[in-house]
């Protein structure tokens, strides 16, 4: 058996990025890991953002939605409420409403897909995308900063 083409490969790889969506998200597995992860969503929006940047640009927007009100961004969420992973998680006061989420987070790798993905839409759209992300992405940036860098770096 011959390995697979380019053409193949490609069309294996947009199949499955269609397949793994749940609520505006690709996820890394449906079955397994059926939730929205920040480091997966920055390295995939930046894939999908090859072959369909408004897809991309909406997942950010999305993962966007999750942010709590300190500016901190969650590394998991869930978009279905479950009275046992609240149990399991918490369920945080800064959490927007009808999101489950995990109480801690990853570097922001969100900041740097969302100018990678605004650099791939049209013009037309590029200043309202980067308009609308832009004040979370600071909120990000200015949480990590003022919550998570100590004398030893970026905790």
């Amino acid at each position: 058996m011959s390995p697979p083409t380019p053409d193949e490969l490609t069309v294996a790889a947009r199949r499955a990025l269609a397949v793994h969506r749940l609520h505006g998200l690709t996820v890394p597995n449906l079955a397994q890991f059926p939730a929205g992860y920040l480091w997966d969503t920055a390295v995939i929006v930046k894939g999908l953002a090859v072959h369909d940047p408004e897809r991309a640009a909406q997942e950010i927007l999305r993962f966007l939605q999750t942010q709590w009100r300190s500016g901190m961004l969650p590394n998991e969420i869930y978009f279905e409420r479950s009275r046992r992973r609240e149990l399991f998680l918490g369920r945080e006061g800064e959490t927007p409403p009808g999101i489950t989420t995990s109480g801690i987070t990853q570097p922001p790798l969100l900041v740097r897909a969302a100018f990678e993905v605004g650099r791939r839409l049209p013009p037309e759209r590029r200043q309202a995308f980067l308009a609308t992300v832009f004040p979370a992405l600071e909120r990000l940036c200015r949480w990590a900063v003022t919550t998570r860098v100590g004398r030893n770096g970026l905790a």
